[in-house]
């Protein structure tokens, strides 16, 4: 049995082997078809021979719609149809890069199938630029089903050059609906405000035409217009204080914002509103409007009436008008000035700022006294400057700043009044607050200037608060001799400051411009009103007729006395004891802690020239001499002329009195005074050698009580 099976299984293979022939080669015969574009623009892998080298063709640039034409052929065959594909790059360029990613190749699910040798393409550009480049890719497939394996293409600019043009519609029942208050609440009337202006380059750098009440409901509509056929607008895009773009269908033409019923609210400040009408390639055109939301507050000087002033005696040659306070008005300790329609009055807690007429005076506090001033005024160093402010706003809610941990909430006045300065409520024509800030134009010369940081808004109670300033006024201690521009900003319950002056360098320009006749129009002048200007530092002063003041000046009559004769020198010694005085002393090495009072210390400087003559061969000329300075409020000063230096008899003493200690070098300490004594002394003795020229010999003065000094001949 198993021998059989062997022999079988032999014989079979046997067999096998004998049948066995080659096998034929896998060739296909069948050619594939060619794909050519028949009407396209040049593709850029043709050449052109130019100077003996090969040029590719630019990129062409055609229409977002454009009817391209191609063909097939097979020798072996037939072709029965075409697979086509486009591909563009992105519309924008990728995070963190600037220049556009390359073109990409199609994807085989890219690929349509048509059996059409033509046809008109829509290609898609972008809303952010009007152009997008393209690639077509097409090949032929012939009756077996065999391909083109090099495909026809070319690449191409896409351009939308006929988007549709969008418009913002004003008309009856659009643009701005607003409520606008007149001051103090008086009425209210429904107004219609059109936005006009557009935002653009020609108006970066001003504030927009157009200004709406904070509040106000705000209407937008719009429609677009097509520029080409089929090219209508597919969708709308729109954008005012939303973080991106709201995208509406065709359908859609108008929203609005403060209007309830679940729209947006507008914050106030600088808007731009802007609506993109977008078309079905994806091209876009935009169309903005520039506004602002919330009116700025006006702000005035809200002083003492003038009427009040024959309340403040006049200080027989000082100008200074002043009442002296026994003891001044505290929480615990109410008193009554007697000052009815003043910043310091009931009034300063029951007007409201729209109520506060304007006055450009203000009120000073030194010591004991309370000084009622005006512009141009000179208040004392170190005083406190009282400047009420008044203002109006005419569309915000009148939010003080006022927390309810503080008690001044429920605090009543004189008497039973209500404090309603501090009570906050809805617009009643009033800014909710001021902040001020000056600069000070300082002596000597006024040519430097310092300029503080603008103060806190204030009134404002908040006993939590860092920033609480718990003031209706302005109270401000100047420490620096010079003259002071000071402006007001009011703030109004949306948080719009009064901006019409940038800084108050600004307002110093205006007012030195407008009080030396340059640039002078109404509203310069107008805007004048909201600066106030006054000087700071009391100028020191001579005590002529204190005992023993020596020289004084000729004709001198004190305290009735017969008038003074010119002082005379039998001896050729200056005498000299002088008196001064400060009305306001200030010491900065010591200076006080607080303002309202002078310093414990007084600075007086004197400091006298003698202006002489000096005669040789025939000829005259001026000699001067520069006494040392010295810092002592009484300063006895001997001085003896020696010949040959100053030979004439009749001289006269510069003499100044400061009330800084180096305010030439430090400008804003103070300021100085002069006075001229002329002065007769005996001649000089005759010369007993040769005579020196004194332009370069050391100084002929013997000085008592100095060291050195300066000769300039």
């Amino acid at each position: 049995m198993r021998f059989g099976f062997v022999v079988f299984v032999a014989l079979i293979l046997g067999l096998s082997i004998g049948c066995r022939s080659a096998l034929a080669p896998n060739v296909s015969r069948n050619r594939a078809p060619e794909t050519w574009i028949t009407a396209a623009p040049q593709d850029t892998i043709t050449t052109t021979e130019k100077s003996g080298g090969a040029t590719h063709a630019p990129i062409q640039t055609i229409p977002i719609r454009y009817h391209m034409y191609w063909a097939g052929s097979d020798v072996d065959g037939a072709v029965v149809g075409y697979y086509w594909a486009v591909t563009e790059t992105l519309p924008t360029p990728p995070e963190g890069t600037t220049g556009l990613a390359p073109l990409p190749g199609p994807k085989p699910s890219q690929y349509r199938f048509t059996t059409k040798t033509d046809t008109t393409f829509s290609f898609d550009v972008s809303e952010f630029r009007p152009d997008r480049q393209h690639a077509f890719f097409i090949y032929a497939v012939d009756d077996k089903g065999r391909a083109d394996p090099t495909p026809a293409r070319f690449i191409f600019n896409a351009l939308d050059r006929f988007p549709p043009i969008p418009k913002i519609d004003v008309g009856q029942g659009t643009g701005i609906v607003a409520r606008v208050l007149t001051p103090h609440m008086v009425s209210i009337k429904d107004t219609t405000i059109a936005l006009r202006d557009s935002f653009d380059l020609s108006n970066l750098g001003r504030s927009p035409k157009d200004t709406i009440p904070s509040g106000a409901r705000i209407d937008f509509a719009w429609s677009a217009d097509t520029t080409i056929t089929n090219g209508h607008a597919t969708k709308f895009k729109y954008k005012l204080d939303e973080p991106f773009f709201v995208e509406v269908d065709s359908s859609t033409h108008g929203v609005s914002y403060n209007a309830g019923l679940g729209t947006t609210d507008a914050v106030p400040g600088t808007k731009t509103f802007t609506l993109r009408a977008i078309d079905a390639a994806g091209g876009a055109r935009e169309i903005t409007r520039r506004f602002q939301i919330n009116f700025d507050p006006d702000t005035w000087f809200w002083g003492p009436d003038p009427s009040l002033a024959s309340q403040f005696p006049d200080q027989p040659g000082t100008g200074q008008r002043f009442r002296t306070i026994p003891a001044w008005p505290s929480h615990d300790h109410p008193v009554d000035l007697g000052l009815p329609g003043s910043p310091l009055s009931c009034d300063s807690l029951h007007l409201w700022p729209a109520e506060r007429p304007q006055h450009k005076t203000f009120f000073e506090i030194y010591q004991n006294r309370l000084y009622f001033h005006s512009e141009g005024d000179t208040v004392n160093m170190n005083g406190w400057i009282v400047v009420g402010m008044g203002g109006s706003d005419i569309d915000s809610p009148y939010d003080v700043q006022i927390n309810t941990n503080d008690p001044v909430k429920d605090t009543t006045f004189c008497g039973s009044e209500i404090a309603r300065v501090v009570r906050p409520s809805g617009p009643n024509g009033s800014p909710i607050g001021f902040r001020v800030q000056y600069t000070d134009a300082l002596d000597p010369d006024y040519t430097t200037a310092s300029s503080p940081s603008q103060s806190g808004l204030f009134p404002l109670f908040d006993a939590a608060s860092p920033f609480e300033l718990p003031l209706v006024n302005s109270y401000t201690a100047i420490t620096q001799s010079g003259k002071v521009y000071l402006i007001a900003r009011a703030q109004d319950g949306d948080g719009a400051t009064d901006g019409r002056f940038q800084n108050a360098r600004d307002a110093q320009q205006l007012v030195d411009e407008i009080d030396a006749g340059i640039n002078v129009t109404p509203e310069r002048l107008a805007l004048r009103s909201r600066v106030l200007t006054f000087f700071v530092n009391r100028s020191p002063g001579f005590l002529y007729c204190v005992s023993g003041f020596v020289p004084q000046p000729p004709g001198l009559s004190c305290n009735g006395g017969a008038p003074t004769d010119t002082a005379t020198s039998i001896d050729r010694v200056l005498r000299l004891n002088i008196f001064g005085t400060d009305p306001d002393p200030y010491d900065f090495a010591t200076r006080p802690q607080t303002g309202g009072g002078p310093s414990s210390n007084t600075v007086l400087r004197i400091q006298v020239r003698v202006i002489g003559s000096y005669t040789q061969g025939g000829v005259t000329r001026d000699t001067i001499y520069d006494a040392p300075p010295s810092f002592n409020p009484r300063q006895d000063i001997d001085l003896t002329l020696n010949a040959p230096y100053i030979t004439g008899t009749r001289l006269k003493l510069d003499i100044q009195l400061c009330d800084c200690s180096s305010c030439e070098a430090q400008p804003g300490q103070g300021r100085c005074v002069h006075t001229v004594i002329p002065m007769n002394v005996a001649p000089p003795p005759p010369l007993t050698g040769a005579t020196r020229n004194p332009s370069t010999t050391s100084t002929g003065l013997n000085i008592e009580r100095s060291s050195s000094g300066s000769y300039k001949p």
